[in-house]
């Protein structure tokens, strides 16, 4: 068919009262008499006929807007001073403190969307003062339904949080007790093995080993393979519509190449491989280092100072060293839960612990976990009461 350029006519829907298809010159929605503005966009439909020369030549420039109202209104090559809106009944000129410059102009050159010829538009603006339409009784039994749901699931995710959420819970101090443990090592020669071999390392010994494979090429072979390419079987016209501003649009057509993948069977030449070892050299060798020995523990309770157990550093048949000692503290307490007394015992930390004494009732976050934290000690730690 070859290339081609035609002048269409383009269409607009109102956006005030949703008027559809209205032919793009038209100025006036005939449905409610809006004004066509520069917000209107411009579409293209199986119904956008190609103007004749005569109505071609009446569409050459685009509509300029009016500087008082907006309005779009066709160019009839009259000078500035001569425009008046048909919208609003306004001059163009300085009459009004507009100056001497033209209005502007609708746009030009831009590609305008297209639609199938059913298109239905957009649902109109409803006018403010027109009521809602009410709402069924199926909606609102739909409404409830969902409401109920939401309302379900919500519960069960704040149950779900409140059982996994610390809660306070007040226990009396029956007992306070404490562990230190100090962990003492020695340097003593250990065995090992490897590809590499450590600074340190003595009585060392050394023998060959795989330490993995590498592929050699050995060859080739012929292989045949499907391979895919693209043929031109004809072509196509595509087609493009921009807007000449005024209701009106240019389309360009084109003819472009149309492709069909085919598939053929190639011969190709391919490498062929073996896997050849490779060899390292693996070492054994022996290098001191430190070790457990043992652990010492001390133990004690309220009223005794929490100090490390004593350790005698005699460093045979090895070196020896030891850690720092590591502090537990634990409370026996008694407290009352889903109305059930209980007893248990809790680990605290140790700064914790050296605030609280025994008799005294405390305030303690408990998780559903089983871990307990102390709340501040200062405020919900009571003293106990002397006794008569």
């Amino acid at each position: 068919m070859g290339d081609r350029a035609e002048t269409i006519l383009l269409f607009w829907d109102c956006p005030d009262c949703g008027h559809p298809h209205i032919e793009g010159p038209t100025k006036r929605c005939p449905g409610c008499f809006y004004w066509r503005d520069r917000a209107v966009k411009f579409y293209e439909t199986p119904e956008s006929r190609v103007l004749t020369a005569e109505e071609e030549a009446k569409y050459t420039n685009p509509d300029w807007i009016c500087k008082v109202c907006g309005a779009a209104n066709a160019d009839e090559g009259l000078p500035v001073d001569q425009l008046l809106c048909g919208s609003c009944n306004q001059w163009q000129t300085n009459n009004l403190d507009l100056g001497n410059t033209n209005p502007d102009r609708l746009p030009t050159n831009e590609v305008v969307n297209q639609r199938p010829s059913h298109w239905i538009p957009p649902a109109p603006r409803r006018d403010p003062d027109t009521p809602p339409t009410p709402t069924t009784s199926t909606n609102w039994r739909r409404r409830i339904a969902i409401g109920a749901l939401g309302l379900g699931g919500s519960a069960t995710v704040w149950a779900g949080v409140t059982l996994l959420s610390p809660q306070p819970i007040e226990a009396e101090i029956l007992a306070r007790f404490w562990t230190v443990t100090v962990e003492v090592q020695e340097k003593r020669p250990t065995t090992d093995s490897g590809w590499n071999l450590p600074s340190d390392a003595y009585s060392v010994s050394s023998s060959t080993r795989q330490s993995g494979t590498r592929q050699v090429q050995v060859g080739t072979r012929q292989e045949k393979e499907r391979v895919s390419y693209r043929e031109k079987t004809g072509t196509k016209q595509e087609c493009k519509t921009v807007s000449k501003g005024n209701g009106t649009g240019t389309r360009s057509c084109k003819d472009v190449p149309v492709y069909t993948t085919k598939y053929r069977t190639e011969t190709k030449t391919v490498p062929v491989y073996r896997d050849e070892p490779i060899y390292d050299t693996w070492y054994r060798y022996t290098v001191d280092r430190w070790k457990q020995k043992q652990i010492l523990t001390q133990e004690g309770q309220e009223g005794s100072p929490r100090t490390p157990p004593s350790v005698r550093l005699t460093n045979r048949p090895y070196p020896e060293q030891t850690l720092a000692p590591v502090e537990t503290c634990w409370l026996q307490v008694s407290y009352g839960e889903k109305g059930e007394q209980k007893m248990a015992e809790w680990s605290l930390p140790c700064d914790q612990y050296d605030r609280l004494r025994r008799g005294q009732t405390a305030q303690f976050e408990k998780s559903a976990l089983g871990g307990v934290r102390l709340l501040d000690p200062a405020k919900t730690a009571k003293e106990p009461q002397a006794t008569k």
